[in-house]
C-alpha cells in the first residue's frame, strides 16, 4: 500500500516535471513554478463545493481530521484521572440501560414504548460503532481505510494531471479521459467519506434518570398488595399517575409485573385520564 511519504515524494517529482514544462512552455523559471506549487499546497484546505467534499488537502490524514472534526468533537474523550464521562462512555451506559429494558420487556409494549426503546438502542449503537471506526485520533479501522483510499487516489490524480499537462495533440484525448476517470473516483470517494462522517453524528441519548425513577416507583408499587389494596394505597397510586411526567410514565411498563396488579392498574388509569 502506498504511503503518504511516498505520495509526497511523488508530488515533489511531479512539481519538478511541471516546473521544467513551465520553463519550456510559459517562460517561468523552475524556482517560480515550484514556489507556486508549494503555495497552492499551503493554501489547500478541506472545503465543501456543490454539496461535496473536495478531495484536496496537504495530507490525507490532515484532510480527514479536518473534515470529521465537527462530528468527532461530539464524542469527547474522558480526561485522564477524571470520571469516565466522555461521549463514548455515556453512549455505552445508555446502551446498557436500553438493552436491559429490551430484555425485561420481551414482546410487551404500550403506546409504542418498546419500539422507541429498540429504535433508540439501534441508533446509538450504530453511531457508536461508526465513531469507533474513526476514534478521535483517526486510529480506527474505518478511518485508516479511508486515509489509504485518499492516498491512493491522490497518487492516481497527480499522475493523471501530469500526463494531461504534458500531453501532445495526439495523446491529449486519452489523457483527458484518464483524468475524467480519476475525477469520477474522487466524487465517489467524497460521497463515501461524507456518509462515513455523517454516520457517526452523536446520537441523542435518553435521560437515564427517568429510567431509574420509573424503575424505583414501579418496583415499590408492585411490592404492595395487588389484589386487595387499602384505600390509602389506591389514592397514593392515583397521585403517582396524576403527577408523573409523560416521559417517565411511558417507561413504567418495563418494570410492571406480568400478573394483574390493582395499584399498577390504578396508577396507569389515573395517568391516562389527564
Amino acid at each position: 500500500m502506498i504511503t503518504e511519504e511516498e505520495i509526497q515524494n511523488q508530488n515533489r517529482e511531479i512539481d519538478l516535471a511541471l516546473a521544467r514544462a513551465a520553463v519550456r512552455h510559459r517562460g517561468k523559471s523552475a524556482a517560480e513554478a515550484v514556489a507556486a506549487s508549494n503555495q497552492r499546497a499551503r493554501d489547500a484546505a478541506p472545503f465543501v463545493q456543490d454539496g461535496r467534499l473536495v478531495m484536496r488537502a496537504p495530507s490525507p490524514t490532515a484532510w480527514l481530521a479536518e473534515a470529521a472534526k465537527k462530528n468527532l468533537s461530539r464524542w469527547p474523550a474522558s480526561r485522564e484521572g477524571a470520571p469516565d464521562v466522555g461521549g463514548a462512555a455515556r453512549a455505552r451506559a445508555a446502551l446498557d440501560v436500553l438493552a436491559n429494558a429490551i430484555k425485561i420487556l420481551g414482546t410487551r409494549d404500550r403506546a409504542g414504548t418498546g419500539a422507541w426503546i429498540r429504535d433508540t438502542h439501534a441508533a446509538i449503537a450504530a453511531a457508536l460503532a461508526a465513531y469507533e471506526g474513526f476514534n478521535c485520533d483517526l486510529s480506527g479501522e474505518r478511518a485508516q481505510e479511508l486515509i489509504a483510499k485518499i492516498t491512493t487516489l491522490r497518487a492516481e490524480r497527480v499522475v493523471a494531471e501530469q500526463a494531461f499537462y504534458l500531453a501532445t495533440p495526439e495523446t491529449v484525448g486519452q489523457a483527458r479521459a484518464a483524468l475524467d476517470v480519476v475525477e469520477a473516483k474522487d466524487r465517489r470517494l467524497g460521497d463515501e467519506i461524507v456518509a462515513a462522517i455523517d454516520s457517526m453524528a452523536f446520537a441523542a441519548l435518553p435521560d437515564l434518570t427517568l429510567f431509574e425513577r420509573a424503575r424505583e416507583a414501579t418496583e415499590a408499587l408492585a411490592k404492595l398488595p395487588g389484589k386487595k389494596p387499602s384505600a390509602t394505597q389506591i389514592h397514593a397510586a392515583y397521585d403517582l399517575g396524576r403527577d408523573a411526567s409523560a416521559a417517565e410514565a411511558a417507561l413504567w411498563i418495563i418494570w410492571e409485573p406480568a400478573e394483574p396488579h390493582a395499584l399498577i392498574a390504578a396508577r396507569w388509569a389515573r395517568y391516562s385520564e389527564r
